[in-house]
């Protein structure tokens, strides 16, 4: 489980390829929520997300607090052609 946290700004979480991750984030002022696809925003705004990798992927849980601005949670794009 990992805890991101932070008062003004943008959290920009980027999760590996092939891991399972469920998210849960919580905005306590004014600002958006992007996780996987989901959108959030206003004030007070909390938004849970799954993104899964398929079976007998390793799993990864992420908590993001941010007070204003905006946190969006995606997986990174593979370079390989």
């Amino acid at each position: 489980e990992v805890s991101v946290s932070g008062n003004v700004g943008h959290l920009d979480i980027r999760v590996p390829n092939g891991v399972t991750v469920v998210t849960h984030t919580n905005g306590t002022g004014i600002g958006g929520i992007n996780a996987f696809g989901r959108d959030g925003g206003g004030i007070d705004t909390e938004l849970s997300a799954v993104h899964s990798a398929g079976p007998g992927a390793p799993r990864l849980i992420i908590d993001a607090d941010l007070h204003v601005g905006g946190i969006d949670v995606h997986a990174e794009r593979s370079t390989r052609r």
